[in-house]
């Protein structure tokens, strides 16, 4: 697991923060059994709820990238 760190105070311990294992962001916790970021669980439950099927348009070679736009249709 991936994980950066940051100062919970000034002078207190530096904590390990996971990180999303889909864009890299950090992670608020396990969202469909991996890490996750907020941004990418709201993606794949709307997915789910709205039956959505994405396709790379690039003959899969489409790459995900915290803050790029993607094409995904």
């Amino acid at each position: 697991m991936s994980v950066v760190t940051v100062s919970e105070k000034e002078s207190g311990p530096r904590m390990p923060v996971p990180l999303c294992s889909i864009c890299g962001a950090e992670s608020t916790g396990i969202h469909f059994g991996v890490e996750a970021c907020a941004a990418c669980s709201a993606f794949f439950r709307r997915t789910v709820v709205l039956r959505k099927n994405y396709e790379c348009a690039k003959s899969g070679e489409c790459s995900v990238s915290k803050g790029k736009l993607l094409a995904l249709w």
